[in-house]
């Protein structure tokens, strides 16, 4: 597993939240019997976030072992407040609620549509969650329709946000990076491709769900206007067992209050464990 230290410089981020750290933990796609997640709770722990932001995935889609789920809740709870959204698999699996609930009483705030405000001296942010389009598909209404009853609420849910409050969003799938654009949420972190789990060098990653063959958004970090996409290449696999050309990856992200405008390199190149990359807004 490594960690990728990202950067976000912008004028949005109130002095009070400088250096505000946030860990996003994506794609665990935890097995009925999974082994303790001593590595990712020794890196959390390491990277002293202010808050732990996971953006769904958590279990595979036939559910997860509630006391393995319980431990690691509570672990993350104990090193930083812990922020959850559903994905794809929690969507498709019949113990959702009880996952949820699972959740919620180990102390994990659950953002399915909702926000909250954050406030540190004598600023604030706001913090919001979208659950992954799959939710509504389990009501029987077709893919389509139920990307269009996401989007409305996810529109929604921007505009319960008070107006010039930076806006950090969690949200599953990464493909949706033009309306998050077009909705103005400053921060977007979001897993789903896993990097696109096997990678070719000069190529990159060969496939994403959502995205096909040759995807565009599988990590990293990516801008569009005033709004910042940063993707986890995940913890977990989906599918075949197999990860290839991409390891695991914690992401840690830094927010920046002065809008310093890096230079290309700085924008362009991944560091890993410690040396930051940024990107102004």
């Amino acid at each position: 597993m490594r960690t990728t230290v990202f950067e976000v410089l912008s004028p949005g981020v109130p002095a009070a939240f400088e250096g505000y750290c946030i860990a996003h933990v994506a794609d665990l796609h935890l097995r009925e019997a999974s082994r303790p997640a001593t590595r990712l709770l020794r890196a959390l722990r390491g990277a002293h976030p202010d808050m732990i932001a996971m953006s769904g995935d958590l279990i595979r889609k036939n559910g997860g072992h509630p006391a393995s789920i319980r431990n690691l809740a509570l672990d993350l709870t104990r090193i930083a407040p812990t922020f959850f959204v559903t994905g794809n698999h929690e969507a498709r699996s019949r113990s959702l609620p009880e996952l949820l609930q699972l959740l919620r009483s180990s102390g994990v705030r659950i953002l399915e549509c909702d926000s909250m405000v954050l406030s540190r001296g004598n600023g604030s942010i706001a913090v919001a969650g979208i659950g992954d389009p799959g939710r509504y598909s389990r009501h029987g209404i077709s893919w389509t329709e139920s990307v269009e009853k996401w989007e409305s609420d996810l529109s929604a849910l921007r505009k319960k946000i008070q107006p010039g409050l930076y806006a950090v969003l969690l949200s599953h799938r990464p493909e949706f990076f033009g309306r998050y654009a077009e909705l103005g949420f400053d921060l977007v972190l979001s897993g789903h491709a896993h990097g696109g789990q096997v990678r070719l060098p000069f190529i990159g990653a060969l496939y994403a769900p959502g995205q096909g063959m040759f995807p565009a958004l599988t990590s990293g970090m990516h801008r569009q206007g005033r709004t910042a996409l940063v993707i986890s290449r995940g913890l977990g696999t989906s599918g075949i067992p197999v990860r290839m050309l991409n390891r695991p990856e914690l992401v840690v992200v830094r927010l920046r209050s002065q809008a310093e405008e890096p230079s290309s390199a700085e924008a362009r190149t991944t560091r890993t464990l410690g040396t930051p990359i940024r990107l102004a807004i």
